[in-house]
């Protein structure tokens, strides 16, 4: 059972009239929000009391009545401190497809922390349900189930999501002498007292009969013992709600609750760039490294490789060199390229190639796709897959000549670059 107080239900549930209360809120959104936020709060049956007789889902259907018709005094005075502060408030309210709205500059908006199915929506969200934005986003359902059914999570989970209930109520039978409450003690004369019992028969055996349980995979979870955090090795699981009992077809009663779901996967990001347009220095350059990068950027063309004679070997290379490199870890999901390439001469015997490459936190680089230079325009390098890294590297390599041959010649021109990947955003 739910500990939270609840408010005492009315004696007369229909009185003959109305009375009349002029509150001067604050005109400021955020104190308006959570004024309204508050009002909302006497339109949940779960805020009074429980009867036999149902009587605070009338008296939610009053408050919603009410709150669909509160008007606005366009001038309300209110003395603060000695002075005197005109407070305009041009907001209404109503209920609209279960949910309380207010207008706002024109326009009628859903009133923050409602439950994503609306006030008194159906006890299964179905299609169109709001999902949690991965990076933390969460988000609360209301449902019931009943003792003989199951009740879908209606979002997929993840490692490392946390499920939370709260508000909990309701109580069920197995069918013998016995009502349980959710955390599977014994419901007697109102209270949830009775000692817990288990059964090696139960879905859940080491848990207690009749609890109410989250499977998750092939794992059964005690919602009542407090905020599940989703175990390693999970990837787009669904999760269901039932009680622990071998057989539900023959259990009566049911149970309401509230649960938060927090979407705990690293955030998507993704960054086209037009280097006809950006000049790749301003997104790749770091001042750490003086050599990088090679390359000239020119409006409306890209980024051009050139000609540098290397210290170790005085060979002549011509190639277009980038990298960048960064402090927080990060995952690549994917890098592409666009670019044109002449092949110069290679009197070297260099490795001439497109590359795109990962570096660690130690500055060393790895190869994640290469080709063989080539001649062509409108040449896309694509990779993709997970990879941990602290920088990201590009090099068309067109021309690689021994000292005294002169410029190898060749050319290549690298015009967009598109990189995605989870967690901290480099590029942001």
């Amino acid at each position: 059972m739910g500990q939270k107080s609840r408010w005492t239900l009315p004696q007369t549930v229909h009185p003959d009239g109305y009375r009349r209360f002029v509150v001067c809120v604050p005109d400021e959104r955020f104190y308006i929000a959570a004024f309204q936020g508050l009002l909302i709060e006497l339109t949940y049956s779960k805020n009074w009391q429980r009867d036999s007789a149902h009587t605070a889902a009338e008296v939610s259907r009053i408050w919603q009545d009410v709150l669909a018709n509160v008007t606005c005094e366009q001038d309300c005075t209110i003395t603060i401190d000695e002075m005197d502060y005109d407070m305009s408030i041009c907001e209404q309210l109503r209920f609209h497809n279960g949910k309380l709205q207010g207008y706002c500059c024109g326009e009628w908006v859903d009133i923050a922390g409602q439950p994503s199915q609306g006030v008194d929506g159906p006890s299964q969200p179905g299609g169109g349900t709001e999902q949690p934005e991965a990076g933390g986003g969460c988000v609360t359902y209301q449902g019931k189930v009943r003792a003989s059914e199951t009740w879908l999570l209606p979002t997929v989970v993840n490692t490392g999501d946390t499920i939370a209930f709260s508000a909990v109520d309701g109580a069920g039978s197995d069918g013998t002498l016995h009502w349980y409450c959710n955390d599977g003690q014994v419901f007697f004369a109102g209270l949830c007292a009775g000692q817990k019992s288990t059964s090696g028969s139960d879905p859940a055996p080491a848990l207690s009969h009749m609890a109410l349980v989250l499977k998750i995979g092939s794992t059964y979870y005690d919602i009542s013992a407090g905020t599940i955090t989703v175990p390693a090795g999970i990837t787009n699981e669904v999760a269901t709600l039932q009680v622990n009992d071998v057989s539900l077809s023959g259990n009566s009663g049911d149970y309401k609750f509230s649960v938060t779901v927090c979407n705990n996967q690293p955030a998507t990001w993704s960054h086209v760039f037009d280097l006809t347009l950006q000049n790749l220095l301003t997104i790749f350059y770091d001042a750490t490294y003086a050599a990088v990068p090679v390359g000239t950027w020119t409006p409306g063309t890209g980024y051009a490789a050139v000609s540098m004679t290397t210290v170790a070997s005085g060979n002549l290379y011509k190639y277009l060199r980038t990298y960048k490199q960064w402090a927080t870890q990060t995952t690549l999901k994917s890098i592409s390229i666009r670019y044109d390439e002449t092949v110069g001469s290679n009197t070297a015997g260099g490795s001439l190639g497109d590359y795109i490459y990962w570096r660690n936190n130690a500055g060393a680089s790895t190869t994640l796709t290469s080709v063989a230079a080539a001649n062509g325009t409108g040449k896309i390098l694509t990779w993709s897959g997970s990879q941990l890294a602290y920088g990201l590297g590009i090099d068309l390599w067109v021309g690689d000549n021994n000292p005294g041959g002169g410029d190898p010649g060749g050319a290549a021109r690298l015009y967009q670059l598109t990189v995605t990947g989870t967690g901290f955003d480099p590029f942001a």
